[in-house]
């Protein structure tokens, strides 16, 4: 079996042809440290999204988390622009827009998906329906990866 790492950076890459996003990145909470942190990455301009840190309640990546929701940051979505200078991985990115998703197993918090783009625009519905068919297979994933004792997340070299 391919190791969970690399299956989730294959489903990113898909999720950015698909939708067409510039950056799509996956938060893995690890409970042994009881925090948020940047796994795995597609579109990124290089490793430096690993070293940000993701504070439970603010920015896109933070909130999703606290509020249990999809959080859509888009000129469709106006009030969000503060959410935005708040998130680290947007501004390393340069991203205008972004929308992020829970990640859950068995209606546990596993992650956050962040999908975003460095120009504006507006997520269409069947954009987001394909974001939140993404959340839910990587909270699958690592559900299956728990039980099959598989490496997880966070512990991989």
């Amino acid at each position: 079996m391919e190791n969970v790492c690399k299956l989730a950076e294959k489903e990113l890459e898909q999720l950015r042809e698909l939708i067409s996003v510039d950056v799509a990145a996956l938060a893995w909470y690890r409970e042994r440290e009881r925090r948020l942190v940047w796994e795995v990455a597609s579109g990124c301009g290089d490793e430096r999204y690993r070293m940000l840190s993701i504070r439970i309640g603010r920015g896109l990546e933070g909130t999703v988390p606290r509020i249990g929701r999809p959080l859509i940051l888009d000129p469709c979505n106006p009030g969000t622009a503060r959410m935005k200078e708040q998130s680290p991985l947007m501004l390393v990115e340069k991203l205008q827009v972004a929308a992020g998703f829970p990640v859950l197993s068995q209606g546990r918090l596993k992650g956050v998906l962040l999908a975003g783009n460095r120009s504006v625009r507006c997520y269409t519905p069947e954009n987001l329906a394909v974001l939140q068919l993404s959340a839910n297979w990587l909270g699958q994933l690592g559900e299956c990866d728990a039980k099959d004792r598989q490496v997880r997340f966070g512990e991989f070299s």
